[in-house]
């Protein structure tokens, strides 16, 4: 395993072949504490990394990539870069028939009847299934992080803002990170340069699908990021498990022990 130091004095590191891609470190939480820099990276899929990407991740030390795509992903988009650097290769796959059955629907919207409200009704629907579609999956990040000597964890899906923005949010939320700040790392992923390589992602993905290009105000619905969609998500935990902390024990195994030595681990 790569071992280097951790670069905790901010979060600078960038990715020229992933625009997407942030270190979630410097929030705040509710102590006055804040997540260190140099632990938690977010990302878009990761199969576009040139030499000087990856010198630069082998430089901070990634010690895991913990890949939320479903099969079907993965083969479209390989990362072989992972075994030559001797990473963790964590594949959670989080596309259970539930939320595979809402992204087919949002497809199928586009092609049969696009209507911009509600598409992005299927997309808050698609949210609201992520806490059950993540139930029991994601202790292999929890445990990673807990461990010693600590490293770096990417987290990433395909366009690194729907399955990746829910999980990073679940992290922040046990590491007791102010909700105001949950929510607009969330919603970094609108910036300029993320927004155009998900547009372009996205039509090349719908085009496909539907056999035309899909008009530019339904791509903005999918590709985008809106406080709506993450909201969804947490509402419907609410609904279901009836707190965030009894989600993140019971779905994470984050017993108050663990989320206080993930606390120990992450936050300065």
């Amino acid at each position: 395993m790569i071992s280097r130091s951790l670069d905790s004095s901010s979060g600078s590191l960038r990715l020229q072949g992933i625009p997407n891609f942030r270190d979630i470190g410097g929030c705040s939480s509710r102590d006055g504490r804040r997540l260190r820099y140099g632990r938690i990276y977010r990302s878009a899929v990761m199969h576009r990394l040139d030499a000087a990407d990856l010198q630069r991740l082998h430089a901070v030390g990634i010690g895991m990539v913990c890949d939320l795509r479903g099969a079907e992903e993965r083969a479209r988009a390989p990362h072989s870069w992972l075994t030559e650097m001797d990473l963790l290769d964590a594949h959670i796959d989080v596309n259970n028939r539930s939320l595979q059955a809402s992204a087919d629907a949002i497809v199928n919207m586009i092609a049969s009847e696009p209507d911009a409200a509600k598409l992005q009704a299927l997309m808050e629907q698609n949210y609201r299934r992520m806490p059950e579609a993540f139930f029991g999956h994601c202790r292999p990040a929890i445990d990673f992080l807990l461990s010693e000597p600590p490293q770096p964890l990417v987290i990433h899906c395909t366009a690194g803002k729907d399955r990746t923005g829910f999980l990073a949010a679940l992290l922040l939320f046990a590491l007791d990170i102010e909700e105001s700040a949950i929510y607009r790392d969330y919603l970094l992923s609108a910036q300029s340069a993320c927004v155009a390589a998900m547009w372009l992602q996205g039509k090349t993905l719908l085009a496909k699908a539907l056999e035309r290009d899909p008009e530019p105000h339904l791509i903005e619905v999918v590709c985008g990021v809106r406080q709506e969609y993450l909201a969804a998500a947490i509402d419907q935990l609410l609904r279901d498990y009836g707190s965030i902390d009894g989600y993140l024990e019971d779905a994470l195994g984050l017993t108050p022990r663990r989320r206080r030595q993930l606390q120990q681990h992450l936050l300065e």
